[in-house]
């Protein structure tokens, strides 16, 4: 049985950034974020080839560590705390941004989705287009569970 999505949309937000017109940014969901947990390897892979000699070479250099695991280390998928890193970084801001802007404006690039956004904006954008998780306070659908604990008799 096919689910109905008819009448679903994602939450949309429109942000005056001082161009001609606001932009229209959607939250972000669970498929974009692989996107982006894909871009992030990609870039790693990217990075661990453009360096890999080199790598290889600081392996050897340091006893002890076998250069082919570390590159086996380097090529695994990124890891959670790689991943929130990125979220951290201009280019992967720039990447997040871009995934929440392609949904209003396809035409759009990457480069171009890093461009539009000023800087001083930055944070009320991606508080808006990350998804909120539950217990978050600026998730009001779900409060945290409080924790009971047993009484002792």
């Amino acid at each position: 049985m096919a689910l109905n999505m008819a009448g679903y949309t994602r939450p949309k937000r429109e942000f005056d950034i001082g161009a001609d017109r606001p932009l229209k940014f959607t939250e972000l969901s669970l498929g974009d974020y692989a996107a982006f947990s894909a871009w992030v390897a990609e870039q790693r892979d990217i990075n661990a080839s453009r360096h890999s000699e080199k790598i290889k070479q600081l392996a050897r250099d340091i006893e002890g560590i076998d250069p082919l695991v570390l590159l086996e280390k380097l090529c695994s998928p990124p890891t959670d705390e790689e991943i929130e890193h990125a979220e951290t970084t201009p280019e992967g801001i720039g990447y997040l941004i871009y995934l929440s802007l392609k949904y209003a404006y396809p035409e759009i690039s990457h480069i171009e989705a890093m461009q539009v956004v000023p800087i001083g904006m930055i944070a009320e954008v991606i508080q808006f287009i990350m998804p909120k998780k539950d217990g978050d306070p600026a998730n009001p659908k779900k409060a945290p569970a409080k924790r009971t604990q047993a009484r002792k008799r």
